[in-house]
């Protein structure tokens, strides 16, 4: 809530079902409020429009998809689109030039642990594609896969086929996993920035 009070927000659009963002929104002094209004989110909310409980047994998209329905929105694309900066896009350019082949990216990090595949088997799949493809990589994460990344670049020795970006700001991640031929990761925020930026995507489930 500090957080966003300092940006001076006047509306905040909650595409979540949680009280906790919610009540984030309040401390801010956020004074246009609009959300699912899902249990006790609906008492912190200012909009008069919000899920119906026949509602709420939709996808997590449905759920998105009906809130900007009751306001008057429409979604006319639902391709996803993320533009990267030029600028950011030539440094990052410069940090791929040194890989050999083509490149694959390799979302290792995940939200949950019930969703983390594993060092052993992306070292696995590492192994065979650089045997059948010859192929370099490319590892993201955040700052918390730090300890992956590491034990992925001890197995082979730390070769320069295999680019560890861990931790980077979101637009330069985006830029890395543009410039790679495909991504495969866990069902992880970046495997949405990946399909975003146009990157073929498999998702490890």
């Amino acid at each position: 809530g500090s957080n966003l009070q300092s940006h001076g927000f006047g509306t905040v659009w909650i595409l979540h079902g949680s009280v906790r963002y919610a009540l984030a929104a309040c401390r801010a002094g956020i004074r246009k409020r609009i959300g699912y209004g899902i249990g006790w989110q609906d008492a912190l909310l200012t909009s008069p429009h919000s899920l119906s409980r026949r509602d709420q047994t939709l996808s997590a998209i449905g759920k998105a998809n009906r809130l900007l329905e009751l306001h008057g929105l429409s979604v006319s694309d639902t391709r996803p689109e993320l533009p990267i900066p030029d600028a950011i896009l030539q440094v990052t350019k410069t940090s791929q030039a040194a890989l050999h082949g083509p490149a694959i990216a390799l979302a290792i990090g995940s939200s949950e642990s019930f969703k983390q595949w594993g060092v052993d088997r992306f070292g696995d799949l590492i192994a065979a594609s650089r045997e059948r493809l010859g192929c370099s990589f490319v590892l993201l994460g955040g700052a918390g896969d730090t300890v992956a990344a590491r034990q992925l670049t001890d197995r082979f020795q730390n070769p320069d086929w295999l680019l560890t970006v861990i931790g980077a700001p979101i637009l330069e991640a985006a830029a890395f996993v543009s410039g790679c031929k495909a991504c495969v990761g866990n069902d992880t925020g970046m495997l949405q920035v990946a399909a975003a930026c146009g990157t073929t995507s498999l998702g490890l489930f």
